[in-house]
């Protein structure tokens, strides 16, 4: 019946068909499907562990030490955060690039332990926003996972939306201490956002100009492999995501805090 048929134990992470566990030779259709699984599961795996410990904020230590140009640090002057998929590269790339002065700007742990060092420290700090349904579907299909009821995208898929739901939920409690950006306005009108970053923190950081937002978007298209397939199938795969009792207390979840954050960052 091939993994069409596959439900998945989420809490022991083991495959299943009509409730049982499934023998793991009979997951793959070949060895080569088999070492993806098993690559797959690893990588997760791997992440689940850098997000559970990633969500406490006594994890900059180790991440400061492990990664300093990117951590957050008492002698950082910027945090662009966000769950994956929200922009974030975008962000920093446009940023820096309108600064006539290096500036030390922490970003891309995707960790909510990046935002609440900064707000208790009085950093100024970006926190951007995707809906987090669109986050997943653009996260799971740059890893090729975008067919639905496969096992990777079930496996990813759910990854994806516990990930959202945990940075969002552990920085939400911070909300007054850090400026909101949706992923629309991101990509709309992001000299507007660090204006009111300046506005919000009395920092004078340069503005990003249009001309440096087309150049930074064309910068990151051109590292990303064309794929009309994923192009087409994305609005299909949203829609499974959408139907699939599985993920139905996540993404509900997810969507209040969406509307949350969102309701009370008054673009601020």
């Amino acid at each position: 019946m091939g993994l069409l048929s596959y439900g998945y134990n989420n809490a022991a992470n083991i495959p299943l068909k009509n409730g049982q566990p499934v023998p793991l030779g009979s997951i793959g259709q070949n060895e080569s499907s088999m070492k993806s699984f098993v690559k797959d599961t690893a990588t997760l795996i791997k992440e689940e562990m850098r997000i559970l410990v990633g969500q406490h904020e006594l994890a900059d230590g180790y991440f400061r030490h492990r990664w300093p140009d990117i951590t957050v640090s008492p002698d950082t002057r910027f945090v662009i955060e966000g769950a994956p998929s929200s922009g974030n590269s975008f962000a920093v790339i446009a940023f820096n690039a309108a600064q006539s002065e290096k500036i030390r700007v922490a970003h891309h742990h995707h960790l909510p332990f990046q935002v609440v060092f900064a707000c208790r420290s009085r950093i100024p700090c970006l926190v951007l926003i995707r809906h987090p349904l669109d986050a997943a579907v653009s996260r799971v299909a740059r890893h090729g996972f975008y067919q639905p009821q496969t096992l990777q995208a079930v496996l990813w898929t759910s990854y994806a939306l516990r990930h959202w739901v945990m940075f969002y939920d552990r920085v939400v409690e911070y909300r007054p201490n850090f400026s909101i950006c949706d992923f629309s306005e991101l990509v709309i009108d992001y000299p507007a956002v660090i204006r009111r970053v300046n506005q919000k923190f009395k920092t004078n950081f340069n503005i990003p100009s249009a001309e440096i937002c087309t150049q930074s978007l064309s910068t990151l298209a051109e590292a990303v492999k064309p794929d009309k397939d994923r192009e087409i199938r994305k609005p299909q795969f949203k829609e499974w995501i959408r139907r699939e009792s599985r993920f139905a207390k996540l993404l509900k979840r997810a969507e209040e805090l969406y509307v949350a954050i969102r309701a009370e960052s008054s673009h601020v």
